[in-house]
């Protein structure tokens, strides 16, 4: 299976965290359906132990980090395609 790591913005990561966003998608410049982009089935939540690039713990796993957000950007959010800054957020995408 092939996986790689996406970046996606707060509201499409709210939205898998909690299954839902209320109307999150309708906030001021922020008009699209999180990940419609993607099947939820398709990604899953952070970064795959071994593209970490900070500390390991005894058992090779990641000790708590910040690999996996990224500062404020104007970069389009790979989930839902907004161009909203904000942080992003890493998230891993599977295909088979």
């Amino acid at each position: 299976m092939n996986t790689y790591t996406i970046w996606v913005c707060q509201v499409c990561m709210l939205h898998h965290a909690n299954g839902e966003c209320g109307d999150c998608y309708a906030e001021e410049g922020h008009d699209r359906e999180p990940f419609n982009l993607y099947h939820p089935k398709d990604i899953t939540m952070g970064l795959l132990d071994e593209l970490h690039d900070c500390i390991l713990d005894r058992d090779g796993s990641a000790i708590e980090c910040g690999c996996e957000e990224r500062g404020f950007s104007w970069s389009s959010c790979q989930g839902c395609g907004s161009t909203l800054g904000g942080s992003r957020y890493a998230f891993t995408a599977w295909e088979s």
